[in-house]
């Protein structure tokens, strides 16, 4: 949880994100299986499907897809490594952020319908 908090802060999303943060020391079972996503998406009360899901690793991206939320992969963590982005596009990412200060935008789109029923 302090990850996900530390994370949080550093992108600026304090005021948005408040409590609602959610880690898998809160679930049985790690990312492998999307329960932290389910988790939060039952606690927050909200459908799947109507969530979005920032994520830095393959598999976050695909346990988050797995569970049925859409996606959108962050490519400037410090330990990504050059050429991730092209690495992504060949599995089927589609949304890729380089920067926090593009979230806004993408949760936009989204609200707005924009991303179809395209998980990622």
């Amino acid at each position: 949880m302090e990850r996900v908090q530390a994370s949080v802060r550093r992108a600026s999303l304090q005021a948005i994100v408040a409590d609602r943060m959610f880690s898998a020391q809160q679930v049985a079972r790690p990312k492998l299986f999307p329960d932290v996503y389910l988790f939060a998406a039952k606690t927050l009360g909200v459908e799947p499907a109507r969530c979005l899901v920032v994520e830095d690793s393959v598999t976050g991206l695909n346990t988050a897809r797995a569970a049925g939320m859409r996606t959108i992969a962050f490519i400037s963590a410090s330990h990504i490594p050059s050429g991730y982005a092209h690495v992504l596009r060949e599995m089927g990412i589609t949304r890729i952020m380089k920067h926090m200060d593009e979230l806004l935008a993408w949760v936009q789109a989204g609200v707005r319908g924009e991303f179809g029923d395209v998980l990622s």
